[in-house]
This record gives C-alpha cells, structure tokens and sequence, in this order.
C-alpha cells in the first residue's frame, strides 16, 4: 500500500501548481466582479461619469478574460475527469478479465501477478486522479460560494430588470453586452 500513498502523493503535487493558477485566476476573476459591480452602483443615477468609462471599460475586459480563463481551466478538467474515468474503468475490468483467466487456467502465475501488479496499479492511479479530478471540478463548477453575498444580491437586483441598468450607462452598447455576458456566466455557475 505504501505505492498507493507515494502514487497518491504524486499526483495531488500535480495539481497543487495548476490548483493555485485556478485559485489566484478565480480569485481575480472575483475581484474584478466586485469591482465592476460597485462602479455600476456608483455610476447609476449619476451623472458626469465620463471619467469612469475607461475604467469600467478595462475591469469588464480583465473580468471577461478571468472567466475566459475560468472556463477553459473547467472544461480541461471536465475532460480529464471523463478521461480519466473511462481508463479507471478499463483497469478495473482488466483486473476481472485476469481473475477470470487465472480461474479457468487460461494464465500462468507467474503472467497473472505480473500483470495484476500492472493493473492495480492503474487502478490506483486512476483512482487518486480521478478523486483530485472531482474535487476540483465540484469546486469550480459553482462560484456563489467564492462571491460575498452582497455581490450575489447586486447582482441579482441586475439581472430582476434584465441588465437595464447597465444598458443605461451609457458605456456603449458593445461593452455594455460584455458586462451583462460576464455577468450571466457568473450567474449561470451559481447553479
């Protein structure tokens, strides 16, 4: 078992340097919603914000790319989990397949341990990958938990009148549907 801990081990220090470019992504991506929602406010029933265009303009363009980010990084691990799996599986029948043989004398004892080792290796590869593969997918997968609750409700009071506010701005119609569609992918991973 001690192969499966150093296996183990291994693989979570794989994720460990994509996990913190996820969390330090996320975490930006967080930051500049925050932001891009408190100039809206601050700019709603305002007026002279003239001063303020470029600066919404520049946080709604790094909001836009932390979400693209984002939602590559999840997509990647969405593909990884399945992937991963699909050959956990194929391990697990592999091991049945030699059990079979070994028990209608189709396999040597000396091929079956062989290649048992082989496949139970695997299957413990996959396993810890897979386990590591979930969690972080489960933890990307909703963002409500990262955001403070009085974003969620500002953001919630955006949406109520169908991003209203934003398309009154006056910021442009293209980066106003830039905010409203960052805005709506945050929302849609609040699930």
């Amino acid at each position: 078992m001690h192969s499966a801990n150093v296996l183990e081990s291994g693989i979570a220090e794989q994720f460990v340097d994509a996990s913190l470019a996820v969390v330090a992504n996320n975490d930006e991506l967080m930051r500049q919603a925050t932001i891009l929602v408190r100039l809206i406010k601050l700019m709603d029933g305002s007026e002279g914000h003239q001063d303020m265009d470029e600066l919404v303009g520049r946080v709604a363009r790094s909001l836009e790319t932390h979400l693209g980010i984002y939602e590559l990084y999840l997509r990647k691990d969405r593909e990884a989990l399945a992937s991963s799996s699909l050959e956990l599986e194929k391990a697990l029948e592999t091991r049945e397949m030699l059990t079979v043989r070994r028990e209608v004398g189709d396999i040597r004892d000396q091929e079956y341990s062989l290649k048992m080792a082989v496949a139970d290796w695997g299957i413990d590869n996959y396993r810890a990958k897979t386990r590591e593969l979930k969690s972080s997918v489960a933890a990307m997968s909703n963002l409500r938990d990262r955001f403070e609750s009085e974003f969620i409700d500002d953001l919630g009071r955006l949406a109520v009148d169908d991003y209203r506010k934003i398309r009154g701005l006056g910021v442009g119609s293209e980066l106003s549907e830039m905010i409203i569609g960052s805005f709506r992918k945050i929302s849609e991973s609040f699930g």
